[in-house]
């Protein structure tokens, strides 16, 4: 009640008392700002607990216990320590345990795979899931069993030839994984896992004697066969034609088991024991103690150790041990090209659903060819590749060898994982690999294996051919800092537990690779490696080739942008978002940067102020925006805290206007993009500092372009343009020949580019797998660069016009509502009944009038200030529009000479917008012809390529993906052709 009185006061205290000086009411906010300092973290900190009790109350009350046990024992630690050295001594004391303790934790957050529990937690995972795969298999072996022993007469629902194959393959997949640990690994086994290899034994020797009698022709029994025959040729019959799924169901309904009826019954007992026992493995119906115990110990199936035979019998993997420079020893895994799976085509049982067969190779592999080093990130382990059989397959069917390992401290490795420890197992890995005499090594790191990547390609040049940074960051404390906040980044930096990948990525000077996903929420576009060398490419442009925006004006969108929300927030009725917007507002004074309408023949952008107490500028012109001059009440433009205390006026006068703003703010918000990151994401992912998030995204705008809709509609840019003929004659209409057309539509790009291509039915006639073959292999990685910077000038047209036309649209309503607004303090209806016309924006007017008696000033105000910041959006468009036709068509580039003018010529562009529009679209429609090239050129071989991923931070390559990722492979001519492309 208090707040509201306040509120509905302010209005009127404020009329009635002397403008407090700027001074004044600095002093005045400061309170506030110390309070919001204060209680802003706290609520943060507030609301994560919650989320985290909501997600999982269970971890979350261990978490809380776990603290305060080391709380109590640190306390009593160091009562202890002080009888003995005194206080001083225990105060040393205390702060080297409080290190230590600090970088025990910084290593768990950040090599979390390197603790026992995280291990046990993912061989759990793979223990319910692989559990799962058992069973559904093994049923319908047993089930199948039961019939053709006639000990059961029911129908055989749920159960295929294959799936009772796959059944047998689950058997010997035990009985050879279990053995090989073992032999080879020397691993004990446990009870359970002895009480499992028994059973998978007999029932294996039992299988491979049985015999069934299959029905003959005439209806009768025929001669026996053995089961497991007998079984894949049904499988062989099922997957001919659709119609021998049929038959393979009446033959498994008519077949009878042959031979000793008790062999028979113990073999199906075995089975139904085995089955039992892997059920049980899934299962978590059992007491507390016991699921500890049983999560503490090595699981029966999907550990490390079963996983790392699975691959060797998958893809004939060899083990390797490699010693570090610091005594460490890793555990590696070559798995060569020519393998049981390096061929294409070959995929059969390499689906993540199909068990294994049994059998491991004994040829040993030979160390030679293109060899891909795989720096895992931090929370995996090399085994569990064996369930990615896409990636695998991928790789060995370009010819490239791969070679796994387990950093130190994770899994079989040993010692303990810091930054320089896990570049220092890279260098062990390369200098293994070198020993073995391979010559042509590429590097593959994602997420924090992009840190030891970049270290293997600087430091060894001579072996390293490739390098793909794959979804990872430019420093370890930038990725902390803008995922958990600052105090993350100063506690690695306490604990020493940094690193920068920027340099390293920098100083390479192989084929450079980065895999980027942004909607990545791991890793953020401010901490992203790709945002850290677009910032540097950008740097190290020439003065007239870069966009040069100051941190002011930056700062003015940045408050601009803050406004609308804060208003949109009060016609909403969102509080939250209401004390969002209010937080992020730090309380400036009244001389407040803002954007303001440049020349424009100039490309830079420069901050102006508003006057204290006048409407010009600084020069004594008069302000405009983009509904006049700035006259009267609309000198002083509101803030962000007098929506809060005007709330009932606003949304009175606004809420008919606000879906037409916000559909206005729309197009600025989602067409600016910078290498998939628009404006709008830029101010969601770092509210604290959204200036340096918008000058992130201008260099990635600026570098990488426009990623687009992959799977919305096409864009405007893709529309076919003539194109060289492929036996390289030119057309009729071919611009000057010193211009170079690519061999490749911009329409082509997008169709390759497409993620929404379904194959079963095609939306787009030509977008046929044959047509996507041929535009592999004319494309190249250039031309998917250059097409992604065209799309962003693309862009930047389409929205600066479609911009305008909104404001346009716009500006009568808030003409209307302003005089409604008048009439409406001036009239003696109370009800606010108004005598004009104007729709619902003069009815908004009129009722705000009737409700605030005498708030026209306050309206105009109001209506004058939206002017204004929508003059300010328009005007930062309309100068990245101007920057990118003055680079584009600025001198010296002679190759656009004959088609855009006489560069010998003065640039003689008219000043005015409509005039300026024009020659923007023109250099559009140029970039769309393929006849000029977006300026300046980018030194790929310095900045590296990039491809975009839509799968998360820890998503798998989708068929798109690897087709973009062969292209790339071909251009760094790193491995071989795989069939599958072409």
């Amino acid at each position: 009640w208090l707040k509201s009185f306040v509120r509905r006061a302010a209005p009127a205290l404020r009329a009635g008392c002397p403008r407090p000086s700027a001074a004044m009411a600095a002093a005045a906010g400061l309170p506030r700002r110390i309070c919001s300092r204060i209680t802003g973290p706290c609520q943060r900190v507030c609301k994560l607990f919650r989320g985290l009790y909501q997600d999982s109350p269970l971890a979350f009350s261990l978490a809380i216990t776990i603290i305060l046990l080391i709380l109590l024992i640190g306390s009593l630690f160091s009562m202890t320590v002080s009888q003995y050295v005194g206080s001083r001594g225990a105060a040393v004391a205390d702060l080297l345990v409080f290190w230590l303790f600090a970088r025990l934790v910084a290593r768990a957050l950040l090599f979390p795979g390197s603790l026992k529990l995280f291990q046990r937690n993912t061989e759990a995972t793979f223990r319910v899931e692989m559990a799962r795969q058992y069973a559904h298999f093994l049923r319908q072996t047993w089930t199948f069993l039961r019939h053709a022993a006639r000990q059961s007469e029911s129908m055989l629902r749920g159960v295929s030839a294959d799936g009772i194959m796959r059944g047998f393959a689950v058997v010997e997949t035990l009985t050879a994984s279990y053995r090989m640990q073992q032999q080879q690994h020397e691993v004990k086994l446990s009870k359970t896992q002895i009480e499992i290899q028994n059973l998978a034994q007999e029932i294996e020797r039992w299988l491979k004697a049985a015999q069934v009698k299959p029905p003959s022709e005439q209806g009768r029994q025929g001669h026996p066969v053995p089961l497991m025959d007998w079984i894949r040729q049904q499988v062989a019959c099922q997957q001919m034609t659709r119609a021998g799924n049929q038959a393979a169901l009446h033959a498994l309904m008519s077949v009878e088991l042959f031979g000793n009826e008790e062999e028979a019954m113990s073999g199906i007992e075995r089975l139904e024991q085995l089955l039992a026992a892997i059920d049980e493995l899934r299962h978590s119906n059992l007491s507390f103690f016991a699921t500890a115990c049983r999560f503490l110990r090595v699981p029966a199936v999907g550990s490390l150790n079963q996983l790392r035979t699975e691959l060797q019998m998958r893809y004939g993997g060899q083990r390797c041990w490699v010693r570090t420079r610091g005594g460490s020893k890793v555990d590696g895994m070559f798995i060569p090209c020519d393998g049981p799976a390096g061929e294409a085509g070959q995929d059969e049982g390499l689906a993540e659903d199909v068990p294994l067969k049994a059998g491991a190779t004994s040829r040993s592999p030979i160390f030679s060819g293109p060899t891909i080093v795989w720096c895992n990130p931090n929370a995996a382990y090399y085994e569990t590749m064996v369930y990615q059989a896409s990636v695998l397959k991928f790789w060995l069917s370009h010819g490239c060898n791969l070679f796994f390992f387990n950093y130190s401290g994770y899994g079989a490795s040993t010692g303990l994982p810091s930054p320089g420890r896990i570049a220092e197992d890279g260098d062990a890995v390369i200098a293994f690999l070198k020993g073995k005499g391979i010559t042509q090594i590429g590097v593959y790191g994602r997420s924090i294996g992009g840190v030891t990547a970049c270290h293997l390609a600087r430091k060894h040049p001579d072996v390293v051919q490739l390098l793909i940074a794959d979804r990872t960051m430019s420093q370890l404390q930038t990725a902390a800092k803008y995922l958990y906040g600052a105090w993350a980044a100063t506690g690695l930096q306490f604990t020493r537990m940094i690193h920068t990948n920027t340099d390293n990525f920098w100083e390479v000077r192989c084929y450079k690779l980065l895999m980027v996903d942004p909607k990545d929420t791991m890793i953020l576009e401010c901490a992203a490696l790709r945002t850290a060398i677009a910032l540097r490419v950008v740097e190290r442009m020439n003065a007239e080739e870069r966009l040069s925006i100051d941190d002011d004006t930056l700062q003015g969108l940045a408050e601009v942008w803050r406004f609308f929300q804060a208003l949109f927030a009060i016609c909403e009725n969102d509080d939250e978002g209401l004390e969002t917007a209010l937080g992020q507002d730090p309380g400036r004074p009244a001389r407040q940067p803002a954007l303001m309408r440049e020349d424009p023949r100039s490309t830079d952008c420069r901050v102006k102020t508003a006057p204290e107490a006048g409407g010009g500028s600084s020069d004594g012109t008069p302000s405009q925006g983009v509904g006049g001059g700035a006259s009267g009440a609309g000198r002083e433009r509101v803030s962000t805290q007098w929506l809060q205390d005007n709330a009932a006026l606003v949304r009175s006068t606004l809420s008919p206007l606000v879906d037409q703003i916000r559909s206005l703010l729309d197009i600025v918000g989602d067409q600016l993009e910078g290498g998939g990151t628009t404006l709008n994401d830029a101010f969601l992912d770092n509210p604290s500092d959204p200036e340096w998030a918008i000058r992130c995204m201008l260099a990635s705008i600026q570098v990488w372009g426009t990623l687009g809709d992959q799977r919305g509609e096409f864009e405007s840019l893709g529309d076919s343009p003539p194109t060289v003929s492929r036996s390289g004659g030119g057309t009729a209409g071919e611009p000057h020949p010193q211009l170079s057309r690519a061999p490749v539509s911009d329409r082509e790009i997008e169709l390759f580019l497409r993620k929404d291509i379904v194959q079963d039915f095609l939306p787009h006639r030509e977008a046929t797998p044959q047509r996507l073959r041929e535009i592999a292999k004319l494309l190249t990685p250039e031309a998917i660069s250059a097409y992604h910077r065209r799309l962003s000038r693309s862009r930047v047209a389409q929205a600066r016009k479609e911009l305008r036309r909104r404001i346009s649209a716009l500006q009568p309503a808030l003409a209307t509502l302003t005089a409604s607004g008048s009439a409406g303090a001036v009239g003696t209806t109370p009800s606010g009944s108004s005598g004009g016309s104007g729709g619902a924006a003069g009815g908004a007017g009129a009722a705000a009038g009737g409700e605030v008696a005498g708030s026209a000033e306050q309206v105009e105000r109001l209506v004058r200030s939206i002017q204004g910041l929508l003059g300010e959006i328009e005007g930062f468009v309309s100068m990245l529009g101007r920057f990118f036709k003055s680079v584009d068509l600025a001198l010296p580039y002679s190759r656009q000479k004959g088609h855009l003018g006489d560069p010998t010529l003065p640039d003689t562009t008219p000043v005015s917008d409509s005039s300026d529009e024009k020659v923007l679209e023109a250099s559009v429609e140029a970039l769309k012809l393929g006849s000029l090239e977006p300026q300046p050129a980018i030194d790929h071989s310095v900045a590296g390529y990039i491809m975009h991923l839509d799968c998360g931070h820890n998503g798998v390559l989708d068929e798109v993906d690897c087709r973009q990722l062969a292209l790339h492979l071909r251009a760094a001519r790193f491995g071989r052709a795989s069939p599958l492309d072409f």
